[in-house]
């Protein structure tokens, strides 16, 4: 496993945590000041009152991506998720919804519609790019990945956790 960058080299691994993609900071001009260069890089990713944020599961034989083995070998390992998984997930953005954040979550069928495209991919990690830095990823990648089971018992925290990053929420460490 590549830490930290959201893309598995080995699906095997032992601990489970939320492994956020890597970002380079927003270039900006260096004659900003350092109070409105802060606020600018802290407020970057975060969405309009009123955005409808349209999401997506991965669920095509061909949504997925062949993983390199430590050991060498290759094979390809999916992105679609099973219909209880999926539930944890829709559970998870109702939980969100009941809080006016001034954000609605709708979900569809077209991953060309989605902003969020959720997949479920053993292994490489549950992670979420931050906020609106989802725009910036194209639509046949995930913006959302759930590398375990989120079905088992107290799991479906990690949904919760990770749809708070869609929604511009960093780590809080």
């Amino acid at each position: 496993m590549k830490e930290g960058t959201g893309h598995a080299n080995d699906v095997h691994r032992d601990e489970a945590f939320c492994s956020l993609p890597r970002r380079a900071p927003r270039p900006l001009r260096p004659d900003l000041g350092p109070d409105r260069a802060a606020l600018i890089q802290l407020l970057q990713t975060k969405w309009v009152n009123g955005t409808v944020l349209h999401y997506y599961f991965f669920d095509k034989p061909t949504d997925g991506e062949q993983v390199m083995f430590n050991d060498g070998t290759t094979r390809f390992v999916s992105w679609a998720g099973t219909d209880p998984a999926k539930t944890v997930v829709r559970q998870a953005f109702q939980s969100w919804k009941a809080i006016p954040l001034g954000l609605e979550f709708k979900e569809v069928t077209d991953r060309s519609e989605a902003e969020v495209r959720i997949g479920f991919m053993d292994g490489d990690g549950s992670w979420s790019y931050i906020g609106r830095e989802i725009l910036n990823q194209a639509t046949d990648r995930r913006t959302m990945n759930f590398g375990w089971d989120i079905t088992a018992p107290g799991e479906s925290d990690t949904a919760i956790h990770e749809i708070g990053h869609t929604i511009g929420f960093p780590h809080e460490h």
